[in-house]
């Protein structure tokens, strides 16, 4: 039992620390909108391999956090239902900075 805590607890901060936890495609923040002080860097090429039966390849994208951009790294998703589309999220220049918009399902 004693394993298992330690184990949950040492997953949750390796994940926290890597940036690869359960918002990584809703922008970082309360899963909307959040804002940077300048544009961000051009987007990465990736290589996502050959598809995955029933998944759709969910592109990365340049999230903002500790006054630097960071790349997320896309992935393989399951559409929620069956006719589902993924809207990629994106950056736009607005009066309090560079605005994320994250992505969602459609």
């Amino acid at each position: 039992m004693k394993f298992l805590v330690f184990a949950t607890a040492a997953l949750g901060l390796v994940l926290t620390t890597t940036g690869c936890d359960d918002r990584r495609h809703y922008g970082g923040g309360a899963y909307g909108s959040y804002y940077a002080p300048g544009p961000p860097p051009p987007p990465r090429i990736e290589s996502y391999g050959p598809p995955r039966q029933g998944q759709v390849w969910v592109g990365g994208y340049w999230g903002y956090s500790n006054r630097r951009y960071n790349w997320v790294e896309g992935n393989w998703a399951r559409p929620p239902h069956a006719r589902a589309a993924w809207y990629p999220g994106g950056w736009q220049s607005s009066r309090r900075g560079w605005m994320y918009r994250p992505g969602r399902w459609r």
